[in-house]
């Protein structure tokens, strides 16, 4: 998370930008949201946010020798 954004922890972030729940994150306009992630970090779009931290999360899991 760091390293991608100016927040330690993807609960920082999702503070900031008023989220605090899953319904809130739901709720989120897709474009307003795409325009946040995009300002506060090095991705495009929440989209691309999320792919690259599930390929890290996957990448970690796996040089650690495990399955997940």
């Amino acid at each position: 998370m760091e390293r991608n954004t100016q927040y330690f922890c993807i609960e920082d972030f999702m503070k900031s930008v008023g989220i605090y729940d899953v319904n809130t994150l739901e709720q989120a306009d897709q474009e307003s949201w795409d325009a946040l992630v995009k300002q506060t970090t090095v991705f495009e779009n929440w989209h691309e946010m999320l792919d690259n931290a599930g390929t890290e999360y996957y990448q970690l899991h796996m040089q650690k020798g495990l399955a997940i």
